[in-house]
This record gives structure tokens, C-alpha cells and sequence, in this order.
């Protein structure tokens, strides 16, 4: 089983991986999370398992410059490695809808929906996740520039 400390506060691991699917269980040990805006490159379902969680989704609109969105990126191609951050642009987004998901009870994500999902108080919180195969080569994250929180590459030219 393969483990790593994600870079949003949770320890992930991969409990079965099997012509693209994935079955991985989220584990945030004092319920402390970053409230990433993002995006995935595959769909998947969740199920909480321990613990409440704020799950917020979003939409992109037309840049105000509020923030920096940025392509990443598997280093070296090597999925659930190292990732890489490469600058695409700036745009803002809007809340769609926010909602708590309680324990045993599923949700869909949808393939490149942008959310943000956190644990609703402090204490132990965990989830199951059924990820699908891989739809694109990287998924983005949107970013304060003031609160920039990864390393960008240092290409840091637009990408499209």
C-alpha cells in the first residue's frame, strides 16, 4: 500500500489500484485541512467516513486577477509521485453551492468540477474514495498570489 502526506493535510492511502481505478482512504488525524480550490483528473465518489466536512464547489469567471491558476502536474510522469506546478493564468471564481457531508453517506465529483473540501470541526475525519481513470494529464488549483502555498516551476511562463 502506498502512503503520502498530501499537500492540502491529509495523509492518503492507496488501498487498491486496478486498470486505472483507484480505492483510496483519506485520513486528516486532527481534522485540519487547507482549503484548496481545485479541480481532478478523473471523477470520483467519496463517502465520509468519519467526521463532518465542508464540501464547497465553485465556477470559473472571467478574470478579475483575483487568482493564479496552475496546471499540475505529475513530475516525471510518475502518478501519485511528486507534482509540479506550472503557471497557466489568472481568473476568479464564484461559489456554486456549499454543502456538509456527513459519514456513510456517498457524494459524486464530477470530472474537472472545481471544489474544495474540508473537515467541518477539529478531531479525527476520514474518507473512502472510488477514483476513476485518468481523463487529462494534470488538474489545476487556484491560488492567492499572496498566499502562495507551492513551488512553481521556474519555466513560470503561461501555459495553455
Amino acid at each position: 500500500m502506498k502512503t503520502e502526506m498530501h499537500p492540502i493535510g491529509f495523509r492518503k492511502y492507496i488501498l487498491m489500484s486496478f486498470r486505472g481505478y483507484r480505492l483510496r482512504l483519506h485520513v486528516w488525524p486532527d481534522g485540519v485541512g487547507t482549503d484548496s480550490r481545485h479541480n481532478h483528473r478523473w471523477w470520483f465518489v467519496s463517502m465520509p467516513l468519519f467526521g463532518r466536512f465542508l464540501d464547497t464547489r465553485f465556477r470559473e469567471v472571467p478574470a478579475s486577477g483575483r487568482y493564479l491558476k496552475i496546471d499540475v502536474a505529475d513530475r516525471d510522469g510518475v502518478r501519485d509521485g511528486e507534482r509540479s506546478y506550472h503557471l497557466k493564468g489568472e481568473s476568479d471564481l464564484e461559489v456554486v453551492k456549499r454543502k456538509i457531508r456527513y459519514p456513510l453517506i456517498p457524494y459524486l465529483c464530477r470530472f474537472g468540477e472545481i471544489h474544495s473540501y474540508v473537515p467541518y470541526k477539529p478531531g479525527f475525519h476520514a474518507s473512502l474514495v472510488f477514483l476513476g481513470r485518468l481523463r487529462r494529464q494534470t488538474s489545476e488549483i487556484w491560488r492567492d498570489a499572496d498566499h502562495l502555498d507551492v513551488k512553481l516551476e521556474p519555466d513560470a511562463e503561461l501555459r495553455d
